[in-house]
């Protein structure tokens, strides 16, 4: 396991015995880690079971667990820090407000989301520098298509959790105009192997159905992402 790898177990392992532990220990951490965690426990699978845009409210009838990480399966409805319109908030890191999973279902097509892209990124990945160069370009027309866009950055230079400041960064060097949000626990972790960031996950907004997830960046053609969207897109 490589140096990132092991930093991201070695804070996985952390939060499981922060949440194992005796009272003091929960009293003690839990207040650093309430505002990146879930608070539910949920059934989970193994996945093999059957532009400026406006995010709606979230809903209260996200799809039921059971939840999963592989394609096939119902994605949890994760909930970050960041923004849902970074220029207009114009970065500013007063305007970071609760970006959840829940604001792109529609499973009635009201809001015209046919596809959710996730993508999971760090300030020392080379790759995720050319793939938002990619999308900076791109997002926009796929957003008239029905497909949304949500990032999450989560390590920064030196592989230490991603702040606030890393985000402003990212997305001004980046022209982030879309959903854009920390992810400095790695709740997406369990998606991918660190070590091949950047990750994208394709999820289906009507049923929030994981439908695809890739590692790594192409930059055009077949195996890119937006090879992939135009052949979903054409199928819907």
């Amino acid at each position: 396991m490589g140096s990132k790898g092991y930093v991201a177990a070695l804070r996985r392992s952390a939060i499981a015995w922060i949440v194992s532990s005796p009272p003091w220990a929960s009293a003690l951490f839990g207040p650093a880690l309430a505002a990146c965690s879930s608070d539910k426990q949920v059934p989970f699978d193994d996945g093999k079971s059957a532009v400026v845009v406006e995010l709606g409210a979230q809903r209260e009838d996200y799809p039921a667990a059971p939840y999963g990480s592989r394609a096939g399966a119902t994605i949890e409805d994760f909930s970050f820090l960041g923004w849902t319109a970074p220029k207009e908030s114009n970065f500013d890191t007063t305007k970071l407000d609760t970006v959840s999973l829940g604001q792109f279902y529609d499973p009635d097509g009201q809001q015209g989301i046919k596809l959710l892209v996730m993508t999971s990124t760090a300030v020392w990945c080379s790759a995720c520098k050319q793939e938002y160069r990619d999308m900076t370009g791109s997002v926009a027309t796929y957003e008239q298509k029905g497909v949304r866009f949500l990032g999450a950055l989560f390590e920064d230079a030196q592989s230490n959790p991603a702040q606030p400041s890393d985000l402003v960064l990212w997305a001004k060097s980046f022209n982030v105009d879309f959903p854009f949000a920390l992810d400095p626990d790695l709740k997406l972790g369990a998606f991918f192997d660190v070590e091949a960031t950047p990750m994208e996950m394709i999820v289906d907004a009507k049923t929030m159905k994981i439908v695809k997830i890739s590692e790594g960046w192409v930059t055009s053609g077949e195996g890119s992402l937006w090879s992939d969207l135009d052949a979903l897109l054409a199928s819907r």
